[in-house]
């Protein structure tokens, strides 16, 4: 039945001039078309303001398999030994999520991975929880491309990630532990940064959100900690480290670095009563200066979604990258290769694996690969100049003999030339003596 408020369709001819909607049964809304389009907006929501179709429920929808499910979040803290990573961590939770025992035993091992479990009090938030930590980062006598182990597992968890998606079984086998936010620990009380620490955090901006951090400044007074947090943001402007640089919204990245480097203090003393958490120490740095809460509340707080939606963004361009990488060698493979005897599907598969994959992305683009065969390339141009130089020297040698050869030659045909004058002159001379006698 049509209301009053409703127009009945007489002819197909007025179809030219508007359109009409249906809303729940029989009622025909028109929708002219040779109204504004401010009004025709207005018009429309007042249609829909009228109408209620449970849209206010999605919401609530969203929030309850999100509590079901449970949200994972990746973080890693990198910085070089000493700074107070693993402190900072059992600080950050008010409780001993890595024993610092572990950390001593397998302090060789260039990451470790520790997975948790957390939930509110209710119960009805799960949050999936991994800490990458980097244990005796930059602690050896040799430090070049110590940041390549972490550059490695941030590429491999991404790689690792598309292949996973493209399992048969993925809900059983795909497991996400892509890195969402990056914790970059400097010391404050250094007079400046370390060549390591810049290249690091350079290197890591380009794969994940990074934030550094000074730890241990409570250590410092309030004039020294503005000073070196001023001058970490000078190297930060001038290296062009990007910080949260996956981040969509433009304003938080711009709140993010206005606040960076993240002044923290480090304290592992820890004293419980009457249920409160208890961390003495006297400060130099006054409270107000310090921002671990304002760390704490970037991380787990609004931003919590932020991190995981912008690393998203970044694995769909790692993504299309590698499709297409690996789209590439396949076609390369079957044009190079003629003779295959029906051995095409198993060479596409060879194409396409993840083997192949790691060897070529993982060895070809190492900088310790790149480094060995820059060297070699500058070792070949220095002999080939070497050689060139000696090239040129047997040259000129063969140069200046062919000249004295040549002006022995001359003098030699001077001599002839004499000679034969002499022995012409004589000649003549022998001929006039027979004639007078």
């Amino acid at each position: 039945m049509i209301d009053d408020n409703s127009y009945e369709l007489d002819s197909l001819d007025y179809l030219n001039d508007a359109s009409f909607v249906l809303f729940g049964e029989g009622q025909i809304f028109k929708e002219d078309r040779r109204v504004k389009p401010a009004q025709d907006v207005q018009r429309r929501k007042m249609l829909f303001e009228e109408l209620d179709i449970g849209l206010s429920m999605i919401l609530g929808q969203i929030d309850k398999r999100y509590a079901r499910e449970g949200m994972i979040f990746n973080l890693m803290v990198a910085g070089r030994s000493g700074v107070g990573k693993t402190t900072f961590i059992n600080s950050l939770f008010e409780t001993e999520l890595i024993p610092p025992t572990q950390h001593q035993e397998h302090g060789s091992l260039p990451l470790e991975n520790y997975h948790f479990l957390l939930q509110n009090h209710d119960g009805s938030v799960n949050l999936k929880l991994q800490i990458v930590d980097t244990p005796g980062y930059a602690n050896k006598i040799n430090n070049n491309y110590c940041w390549v182990p972490l550059i490695n597992y941030l590429d491999e968890q991404m790689t690792r990630y598309v292949f996973q998606e493209e399992q048969p079984y993925r809900e059983e086998e795909k497991r996400d532990s892509r890195v969402h936010c990056c914790l970059y620990f400097i010391e404050a009380c250094d007079t400046q940064l370390h060549p390591i620490d810049i290249i690091s955090m350079r290197e890591l901006s380009s794969r994940c959100n990074l934030i550094p951090v000074l730890s241990k400044s409570d250590y410092l007074t309030e004039a020294e900690l503005t000073a070196v947090k001023q001058r970490v943001k000078d190297v930060i402007r001038l290296q062009n480290i990007k910080i949260c640089r996956f981040f969509q919204s433009r304003d938080k990245t711009k709140e993010v670095y206005g606040n960076v480097p993240y002044c923290v203090k480090i304290q592992s003393m820890v004293y419980h009563w009457q249920k409160n958490v208890i961390r003495p120490l006297e400060f130099k740095t006054s409270f107000d200066k310090l921002q671990f809460n304002e760390l704490r509340d970037l991380i787990f707080g609004e931003t919590c979604t932020e991190f995981v939606e912008s690393t998203e963004t970044y694995y769909e361009r790692c993504r299309q990258y590698l499709l297409e990488y690996r789209i590439k060698n396949a076609r390369d493979d079957v044009e190079n290769n003629t003779d295959l005897r029906g051995l095409q599907e198993y060479l596409l598969y060879h194409s396409v694996a993840k083997s192949r994959v790691d060897e070529e992305m993982t060895v070809f683009t190492n900088p310790t690969y790149l480094d060995k065969v820059s060297a070699l390339k500058q070792k070949y141009t220095e002999r080939l100049i070497a050689e060139d130089g000696v090239f040129d020297k047997w040259v000129e040698r063969l140069a200046r003999t062919q000249k004295n050869f040549n002006l022995e030659i001359k003098n030699l045909q001077s001599q002839i030339n004499a000679i034969k004058e002499t022995t012409k002159v004589r000649s003549t001379s022998n001929a006039t003596l027979v004639q007078e006698m």
